[in-house]
């Protein structure tokens, strides 16, 4: 897929793989032959170049989430499995995003914390 300056992708970790963080802007392409040996991009959320293959243009409306995590309805925090962090939310929604590595996470339902 060609993708060019401003374009808003989804990244994919593994090519063909399920989305892995989604509201990237592409901010520059360079196409092979390169030192790259591939076409690749410069996107938004993440450092060094990226494999154009492993992106792909962004949904519309609802992502599939990777996984399930429970949420703490006590100031509504989740554990993300990927990064080992507490992640503080300000609301519950049915999806929640890692802001260190941006992986998006099926919202199992507020919890209240056992006292």
């Amino acid at each position: 897929m060609e993708f060019k300056k401003g374009d808003k992708v989804d990244y994919h970790e593994m090519f063909d793989g399920p989305i892995t963080s989604t509201g990237h802007t592409v901010k520059a392409v360079e196409h092979a032959p390169n030192n790259y040996g591939c076409d690749v991009a410069w996107i938004t959320g993440k450092s060094g170049c990226i494999a154009m293959r492993c992106l792909s243009k962004a949904k519309e409306g609802k992502v599939k989430p990777s996984e399930i995590v429970d949420v703490i309805a006590s100031g509504y925090e989740f554990h993300c499995p990927r990064c080992q962090i507490l992640v503080k939310l300000i609301e519950s929604t049915d999806t929640v995003q890692c802001p260190t590595c941006t992986r998006i996470y099926s919202n199992n339902g507020p919890e209240h914390a056992l006292a």
